[in-house]
């Protein structure tokens, strides 16, 4: 545990009260900070005094050090504070990196350091190393430790999902997780759907794809999770916001066109019957915006459902159901552009 401690030990003697052998420290610090990270991150479970206290009491300690730094600084003026910060979380970075590209490092202390640390380094992290494939056998053991508090686990799968490009990705890295089906489903299906997107495609349609590859039948089992919160939320829209409305029917619509042809008919009547029902409620929906994209919902449901008995038109010059529209057709509704008005919805013509 000699890095450890060593690394524990430097970061504890910088004190504001302590400016010049606190910047003494620094100094040798940086010098072999790499070093020591690699040596961490390196140590085998098994090693003497490695235990989970010591690790959870480095990682705490370890994502103190931006702020002990910016209290030994003070109301500096320069960017003197943001440099060794800077080269702390470079080097942190960096040994991270390498320990993945050999495939060999301790995955408790690893996972343990990315979920006490800051968000914008664990973002900076995704960034990094979601584009490389080489790394997933090894990101596959991180992202799906379940061996730490269960909202740094939460933290950790909801930022994937936004950081991740697609489902297949998603797959990738979480098959044969060892976290709990309950757990997992209930980041993906209660959390990552609402969140918004870093890349181009919003959340539900990665999630949409990726409950897809997991087989039709899981599927269905979300899709009826979502329908059925679908119904309840158009009984209490009004202590509903419009944006949750929006995500959940977007949601709704994505995994629906991910339902093959032959599921779509055998749970064609039952969805077909709740949706005429819901359809009334939308109709009296005094609010302009929420009874629009209430409609288009209900009615690109039909369409998927090949039940055509129900069109309606729309006032297009409605701001918040235009971005509806939007994003329907496969655009992110905060980076629309204004002249981006064409519409492609499978199966509906928008008028």
């Amino acid at each position: 545990s000699f890095p450890l401690d060593s690394i524990l030990t430097l970061i504890q003697f910088i004190d504001k009260d302590y400016k010049f052998r606190s910047f003494k420290i620094i100094k040798i610090f940086e010098s072999i900070q790499l070093e020591l990270f690699l040596q961490s991150l390196l140590l085998e479970n098994t090693e003497a005094f490695v235990d989970n206290l010591l690790i959870d009491n480095f990682a705490f300690i370890l994502s103190s050090y931006p702020d002990r730094i910016y209290n030994l600084f003070g109301n500096s003026f320069d960017n003197s504070a943001s440099l060794v910060i800077t080269t702390f979380e470079d080097n942190l970075l960096k040994s991270f990196i390498q320990v993945l590209s050999n495939g060999k490092f301790n995955v408790e202390i690893f996972a343990k350091i990315i979920s006490n640390y800051s968000i914008e380094f664990f973002e900076r992290f995704l960034v990094r190393i979601i584009p490389e494939e080489i790394f997933y056998f090894s990101l596959k053991n991180i992202f799906t430790f379940d061996h730490i508090e269960k909202r740094k686990r939460e933290f950790i799968i909801i930022k994937l999902v936004q950081f991740i490009s697609d489902g297949q990705t998603l797959m990738k890295l979480l098959s044969c997780s060892s976290l709990s089906d309950h757990f997992l489903r209930k980041c993906l299906v209660e959390k990552s759907i609402y969140m918004n997107s870093n890349s181009s495609i919003r959340n539900s349609v990665k999630l949409a794809e990726y409950f897809s590859l997991l087989g039709q039948n899981n599927l269905i089992n979300v899709f009826n999770e979502l329908f059925s919160q679908y119904c309840s939320q158009t009984q209490i829209l009004m202590f509903v916001s419009l944006q949750n409305q929006v995500q959940l029917s977007l949601a709704l619509i994505d995994f629906a066109r991910q339902i093959n042809f032959e599921m779509r008919c055998l749970i064609k009547d039952e969805l077909i019957n709740s949706l005429i029902f819901i359809v009334q409620r939308f109709l009296d929906q005094s609010d302009i915006s929420r009874r629009q994209i209430g409609m288009l919902t209900a009615e690109t449901l039909f369409t998927l459902f090949e039940y055509n008995s129900l069109k309606f038109d729309y006032i297009e010059n409605d701001p918040t159901f235009s971005e509806f529209v939007t994003a329907l057709n496969g655009e992110k509704i905060e980076k629309r552009e204004e002249n981006s008005k064409q519409n492609k919805m499978e199966g509906l013509k928008f008028k």
